[in-house]
């Protein structure tokens, strides 16, 4: 997770449901109950 703290100023985020969705761009990243993943 530390290799994304450094976009946390520039990301956007997003609560679905259950996911934490961050995303810069066209660049998405979930935090899921699955695990985190790159969409």
């Amino acid at each position: 997770m530390n290799d994304y703290l450094w976009l946390l100023p520039t990301v956007r985020t997003s609560l679905v449901k259950d996911e934490l969705i961050l995303f810069q761009g066209s660049n998405f990243f979930s935090f899921s109950p699955n695990g985190p993943q790159l969409l």
